[in-house]
């Protein structure tokens, strides 16, 4: 459904899943390189973050950083405004010539609101949870396409060995979201 106010409401449900624990299921979508900003507000699980915190209950961040030290240099910035991982990416540091700030690529669960932007607040989209049910990221892929995952279920089965892990089955997977424009 989309209003003529710019908000969008998708209501969906699949089957055929696999067997098994998720890890996210919810939509994604394919966003303009023009974004540039992302700002958040959730309901953390704790009700104090120190600021600038990685994914502090509200948060505002550039999702690029252009001062990125090379292999094995100091870096200058700290690791949140890192966009280049050698441990995973080996030489090239990242899967794609821009890659995002850990800052911006973390998930941010349990929002409120997720707000992405060109750099000025009327130039973008909203995803909107007023009961903050919803978890949100962003990533790039290796053609430096941005992608927006708005996810209703979200858990990391591979990390259950004594951390926070909420066993999710993977069937069914459905969801709400909301997106203003």
């Amino acid at each position: 459904l989309i209003s003529p106010e710019g908000r969008m409401e998708i209501n969906y449900l699949t089957n055929v899943q696999p067997n098994g624990f998720l890890r996210e299921t919810g939509l994604s979508f394919y966003l303009p390189e023009t974004m540039e900003q992302l700002k958040w507000k959730r309901r953390g699980h704790w009700s104090y973050y120190p600021a600038g915190e990685f994914a502090g209950n509200e948060g505002e961040t550039s999702l690029y950083n252009p001062n990125q030290a090379a292999y094995g240099e100091r870096p200058k910035q700290p690791w949140q405004m890192d966009t280049h991982n050698y441990y995973y990416w080996a030489d090239a540091g990242a899967n794609c010539d821009r890659p995002l700030t850990q800052m911006a690529k973390g998930m941010k669960e349990n929002i409120y609101y997720y707000t992405l932007n060109a750099g000025n607040p009327s130039t973008g989209l909203s995803v909107i949870s007023p009961d903050a049910s919803v978890a949100c990221r962003s990533n790039k892929r290796a053609d430096g396409q941005l992608i927006l995952y708005v996810n209703n279920r979200w858990d990391y089965p591979e990390i259950a060995w004594g951390n926070y892990c909420k066993t999710l089955e993977a069937n069914p997977c459905f969801g709400k979201i909301e997106i203003i424009f």
